[in-house]
């Protein structure tokens, strides 16, 4: 007697095909990092795919609703794909090749009796570059934001610490690409112990905190490029989460560290010489240098790279 189970018989319960939708994103996700990594597309692209990401949603309702027993599911499943291929060549033909951009200044002086700082940080889509600035200015600066977007910069002090806010709100309604990428350049006072909360957007991030003191930085990456230079001395403690994208962490010299870095969708690739603590990496002796930092890493989508800074 044959068994019905192996046989496929009683009911179609043989094994069910695996999810078009997850190869299918990750394959297109693929293309545009190498089409964008070769010239052939510029990084505004990634501003026409985040405004099209519900289309994976629809994807997954279609998959779940016709099912992926026949190949009329899967080529339900590729029309979705093909709507959206078709939907963003439409927005990228529609929309302005430049959006009309504003500068706006952000300056906070260092207030008197404070001895801590704290900024949070959100921007857009835009090109981030953060690091050191002078001794009069607590943040100093110029950010660029587009039509129907919306900047926060507020300031207050609680008790010895002085707290600082710069955020961007809204949706533009321009297409951003090449030089017509909204432009980020902050400065923080380096003199004084700062706390970092900064969530990046669409776009590059240069976070070069080599010759500031931050004590806890916490960094949540959108989608593209990020670098991140680690502070030079004193005691630092970060929780890096990437998104989608290339992250890149940067040890200067002399900075000892323990680096507990899990790759995600990826790969983390170490250039320094550690000795291995379990699922930590060592560099230098973080128990007796002063100057060290305690870093976690959550990759996204993405390579990982841990180098020395230049």
């Amino acid at each position: 007697m044959s068994d019905p189970v192996a046989s496929g018989a009683g009911g179609g319960l043989g094994r069910r095909p695996p999810s078009l939708v997850g190869p299918l994103v990750l394959i297109a996700l693929g293309l545009l990092f190498l089409l964008t990594n070769l010239g052939v597309l510029s990084p505004g692209v990634w501003d026409t795919l985040w405004r099209l990401w519900p289309f994976a949603l629809i994807a997954v309702g279609v998959e779940v609703l016709v099912g992926r027993r026949t190949r009329w599911g899967g080529l339900a499943v590729l029309g979705v794909f093909a709507v959206a291929a078709v939907v963003g060549v439409w927005w990228s033909v529609r929309t302005p090749a430049g959006a009309a951009l504003t500068d706006q200044p952000v300056r906070v002086a260092v207030p008197a009796g404070v001895h801590r700082a704290e900024l949070t940080l959100r921007s857009g889509v835009s090109q981030l570059a953060l690091r050191a600035g002078n001794r009069g200015d607590l943040v100093s600066g110029q950010v660029q934001i587009a039509r129907n977007e919306r900047l926060t910069n507020e300031s207050s002090q609680r008790g010895g610490t002085a707290v600082v806010q710069v955020a961007v709100s809204g949706s533009s309604s321009g297409s951003f690409t090449g030089q017509n990428t909204p432009r980020w350049t902050l400065a923080l006072a380096p003199t004084l112990p700062w706390t970092l909360n900064v969530s990046t957007g669409v776009g590059r991030a240069d976070l070069d905190l080599r010759n500031l003191r931050v004590t806890d930085l916490t960094l949540a990456g959108g989608v593209g490029e990020t670098t991140v230079t680690l502070p030079a001395r004193g005691e630092t403690r970060a929780d890096i989460r990437s998104g989608v994208g290339a992250l890149t962490v940067r040890l200067p010299a002399g900075l000892a560290a323990r680096v507990v870095a899990n790759a995600g969708l990826g790969a983390v690739q170490v250039t320094l010489p550690v000795t291995r603590d379990g699922d930590t990496s060592v560099i230098g002796d973080p128990g007796t240098n002063p100057n060290r930092a305690e870093v976690r890493v959550n990759g996204g989508v993405g390579r990982v790279l841990i180098e020395r800074a230049p």
